[in-house]
């Protein structure tokens, strides 16, 4: 929203760069939140998507945008993998594990398009942020082309990929016949306050945590905690780095208190 709303190149160019690589955290997160609803899953398949590459080693400490691209790659990687077993019971597991998605959140999640866009920027980051000089108004102006041009090609991956799913953050609820009734926030748009919705649920939801659901499915995948939601503020927050033993976090919208 801040991309669209600003007129400034320079501005949207930055934009922009915050949303490719905080798109792919948050795909990585999603995926391995995903995974980790079963622990013996996500130990017997973590060698899928752990890398071999010494340049990887400990990256998560100061996450980087490479790093995560390289996590990205390799989780989408594997669901490429799982999602066709030759075993009919493996693959039911494995959709189930999915949260049963839509067929065009699977055609995300399959995509052997997403990492080339995400590498193509990160390219494009280094070259203009660490090796480039003072970039003139024609230069901005070339640069927000090239960025254009890869959300174009992204946004017709994702295209309705997300329209029946959501993000939500319980506040208050009951159990009753085995089924836990919620309501949460919708953490969807641009604007505040969230809506407010009904979640019905197999298992209980915590308040300080974060929940990715699929539509009509009854068990929603908690997030791991690498992005916040502060109930108060409406600010969302991203994990970026651990320094000595804090951990920092990042916001890219809420300008009062960014970190």
């Amino acid at each position: 929203w801040k991309y669209v709303a600003t007129s400034e190149s320079k501005r949207k160019v930055e934009y922009l760069f915050h949303f490719f690589d905080l798109f792919s955290e948050f795909l990585s997160v999603l995926l391995l939140s995903t995974f980790n609803q079963n622990k013996q899953f996500y130990n017997s398949e973590s060698h899928r998507w752990t890398s071999n590459d010494s340049q990887y080693d400990d990256w998560i400490k100061k996450a980087t945008f490479g790093g995560w691209n390289n996590l990205t790659a390799n989780l989408l990687k594997t669901v490429r993998i799982l999602i066709n077993p030759k075993d009919k019971d493996e693959k039911d597991i494995f959709f189930d594990l999915l949260g049963k998605p839509s067929s065009e959140f699977l055609n995300l999640i399959t995509s052997k398009k997403i990492f080339p866009i995400l590498e193509n920027v990160r390219e494009y980051r280094n070259n203009w942020k660490g090796h480039g000089g003072v970039a003139g108004k024609q230069e901005l102006a070339n640069r927000l082309t090239l960025l254009e041009k890869e959300l174009n090609s992204l946004r017709q991956i994702i295209q309705g990929a997300f329209d029946d799913c959501m993000l939500i953050s319980a506040t208050t609820g009951d159990y009753t016949n085995y089924i836990h009734n919620y309501k949460a926030k919708d953490l969807v748009g641009n604007k505040t306050p969230f809506n407010e919705i009904k979640v019905s649920s197999l298992k209980p939801l915590d308040k300080d945590k974060l929940y990715f659901v699929h539509q009509n499915h009854n068990e929603p995948i908690e997030l791991l905690p690498f992005i916040k939601f502060n109930q108060e503020s409406k600010a969302c927050y991203f994990y970026n780095s651990i320094k000595t033993t804090n951990v920092r976090w990042v916001s890219f919208h809420f300008e009062q208190k960014s970190e």
